[in-house]
């Protein structure tokens, strides 16, 4: 097998999956707007409830999903963005992608982090009994992935780096 031979098979299936991923940003743009409503009518509206909970577990519970939806648009964007550099450049191992290889995994674990303390919080002030928790724990695992894609990105730089340097 040739060096470079399956570049242009990634290239190519990078540029299908920008292509793709755009009416899944759409979706998860309104679901997000959509999280971001329920918040603001359960804010305003002391009497809007989602069973068993009371308002202020339903207001808690939006502000999670919410968190949750602008972390994934946030990802699937900056995946979006990753998808073209990679298509359009001569190496997908360029700072730039692993920049944004590494801002998917922060974006990702520290939401999992604010869930976490957001839904501690609201057991302090609720029955344990009034409020579903949800542990994103696919969130945790997604940001650890996506972090050792990041360690594996800035190795491969740094080898391009000295490779280039080298010739």
């Amino acid at each position: 097998m040739e060096k470079g031979e399956n570049l242009p098979k990634l290239r190519r299936m990078c540029r299908i999956g920008s292509w793709a991923v755009i009416p899944i940003i759409v979706v998860a743009a309104l679901i997000l707007i959509g999280c971001c409503i329920e918040t603001a009518i359960s804010l305003a509206d002391y009497r809007f409830t989602i069973e068993p909970m009371d308002n202020r577990g339903t207001v808690i519970y939006g502000l999670c999903s919410t968190i949750a939806m602008a972390a994934c648009f946030w990802c699937l964007v900056t995946g979006y963005h990753l998808l073209r550099s990679i298509s359009e450049n001569e190496s997908p191992f360029i700072p730039e992608n692993v920049i944004r290889i590494k801002e998917i995994a922060v974006a990702l674990l520290t939401s999992f982090a604010v869930i976490i303390l957001a839904q501690v919080l609201l057991a302090l002030t609720l029955d344990p009994k009034l409020y579903l928790f949800d542990v994103p724990l696919h969130m945790l695992v997604s940001g650890i992935v996506c972090y050792l894609f990041y360690l594996i990105f800035d190795y491969g730089t740094a080898l391009q780096t000295e490779s280039d340097d080298f010739l």
